[in-house]
């Protein structure tokens, strides 16, 4: 699927004016996760814009020419299509301003200004970037334009450019991912999370980066990484081995690694080996969507020893509370209060 098809079937149904063979066309294309996520990130900004171009001066041909006269400077073989000119202007102002918002999204057209006199309209193209975000409880699959894949576990979020440079493959990572690594030994694959970054050329690894959590941490899986600090050493992994740093003190831990406790995630698995019990929560939070509050309860002595493959959050939490005789009650909103404090450790195969 090429993504002018995605703007302009979004701008059609937008308007109103998608046939049914169209309509039939989109459903298919949302059927892949990452046009899915496109398409919803499209809508939200329409939403947000819903008097984007509603000026009684709005120029309709000449904002057109300019909307296409813009892409075409970034992707000179872009197509719009022809104008119909049976159908009213109002109808045609309406689809172009929806793909007008859609194209400022993906960053293609990145600054479109309609000011209240015709004349007076114009398109400003800046560098273009993607973004793609979880919410807790999901998971996402993201191709990469060379090539690359990446898996974004709940919480999470990625920004990269549309078209990588010529000298670099550089990503914004906030949250987990997966990533497998397209080899180019001329351009690095850097991942940017914060003041940490992790340089490949080609490989499969896993990031844990979540803000909210003490430590990151990057597991090697096949090929080489360097893992930067803004302030401190540089370290480098082998495969089947993975490093730990402290958020607070900077300090690190190389160790080897467990595939499925530290890649579990992405093939619904838990492996649990003496992890401290807010950890558990933390992992479980971002797989489910669900929040744990314990108030001023102090569980932090709990470990848990546990197994679990393609489990419902249900069966899990049961087992823990069995295990611990903690007491869960869930809420509304997916809130689950924990009480009871007897510190004990939880063994389960």
């Amino acid at each position: 699927m090429k993504r002018e098809e995605l703007y302009e079937l979004f701008a059609k149904k937008e308007s109103g004016t998608i046939t049914k063979d169209e309509l039939d066309r989109l459903e298919l294309i949302l059927k892949s996760d990452q046009n899915k996520a496109l398409y919803d990130e499209f809508k939200r900004i329409v939403d947000q814009k819903e008097n984007y171009s509603n000026t009684p001066e709005f120029n309709y041909t000449r904002t057109r020419e300019k909307i296409i006269s813009g892409i075409q400077k970034q992707e000179p073989e872009f197509r719009m299509g022809e104008a119909d000119k049976k159908r009213s202007v109002n109808r045609f102002r309406n689809v172009y301003k929806v793909a007008a918002v859609a194209l400022v999204l993906l960053g293609i057209s990145s600054v479109v200004f309609f000011n209240q006199r015709a004349d007076q309209s114009s398109v400003s193209v800046e560098l273009a970037y993607l973004e793609f975000s979880t919410k807790p409880g999901e998971n996402l699959n993201v191709d990469l334009p060379d090539g690359s894949f990446i898996r974004l576990n709940g919480g999470s979020r990625l920004r990269f450019e549309e078209h990588f440079s010529k000298s670099k493959r550089e990503v914004y990572l906030t949250g987990e991912a997966y990533c497998e690594i397209a080899k180019d030994t001329k351009r690095p694959f850097i991942v940017n999370m914060g003041d940490y970054q992790v340089e490949v050329l080609g490989t499969t690894f896993n990031v844990d980066a979540y803000p909210d959590a003490t430590n990151l941490s990057v597991a090697l899986v096949e090929g080489k990484v360097k893992v930067c600090q803004a302030k401190g050493e540089n370290v480098f992994l082998e495969p089947g081995k993975m490093v730990a740093f402290n958020r607070e003190t900077r300090e690190y831990v190389k160790s080897a690694f467990d595939f499925d406790e530290q890649l579990g995630w992405k093939n619904k698995t838990f492996r649990f080996k003496n992890t401290p019990l807010p950890e558990v929560y933390r992992q479980l939070e971002y797989r489910y969507g669900v929040s744990f509050e314990t108030g001023e309860l102090d569980v932090s002595g709990i470990k848990i020893n546990a197994s679990f493959d393609d489990a419902s959050f249900l069966t899990i939490i049961t087992a823990i509370e069995v295990g611990t005789e903690l007491s869960y009650e869930i809420l509304e909103d997916k809130k689950i209060t924990v009480t009871n404090n007897k510190k004990t450790e939880l063994h389960m195969r």
